[in-house]
């Protein structure tokens, strides 16, 4: 009932896409690092409040034969010798996977695999490369668990939606400009 008729504004009085992911990981994604365009209130943020969440990590393996053949079919030209060249950490999100000098989209990769997330890193262990992930979804805007996690430490609405979204105007819908 707090919230009926408001609605979120950018800076330009137009509504804003209200992205918003399952869980972020800890760590929002900008718009311009998942999709085409930059939005200037879907921004990096650092998230404390998600990581402790259902969805805030996930682990996946593969044998290594499984994975070099991935990389293989992916574009990968050198023959890899050294399993060791395939690990790959991810302490914040990157958009780009890279194994010596071979470099793979994150987003094919997760697209590819059907994996919950792109933040993700990847290490060598004997026969088997190990994912382990931070997340579920694209990353981009409110990060679900973590806004629940907000608003039951007593968090209003209005600072969950200004933590999750740069700059932004909640007001009456009245106060929206029309588009054509």
């Amino acid at each position: 009932m707090e919230t009926k008729g408001l609605v979120i504004l950018d800076k330009d009085s137009t509504l804003i896409i209200a992205a918003f992911s399952s869980n972020c990981g800890g760590e929002t994604s900008s718009s311009e690092d998942v999709w085409l365009s930059s939005t200037n209130y879907l921004k990096r943020v650092n998230d404390p409040y998600c990581i402790g969440s259902r969805n805030a990590t996930w682990k996946k393996s593969y044998s290594l034969d499984q994975w070099i053949k991935y990389i293989r079919i992916s574009g990968d030209r050198d023959s890899i010798t050294d399993p060791a060249v395939l690990n790959f950490a991810q302490n914040t999100r990157l958009s780009d996977y890279k194994a010596g000098l071979f470099a793979l989209p994150l987003r094919k990769i997760r697209a590819d695999l059907n994996l919950r997330s792109t933040f993700f890193s990847v290490f060598a262990n004997g026969d088997s490369i190990i994912l382990t992930g931070k997340g579920y979804g694209h990353g981009v805007g409110l990060c679900q668990e973590g806004a629940m996690v907000m608003a039951g430490k007593g968090f209003r609405y209005q600072d969950i939606i200004n933590f999750y979204y740069s700059g932004v105007i909640i007001t009456d819908i009245k106060n929206a400009v029309a588009l054509p």
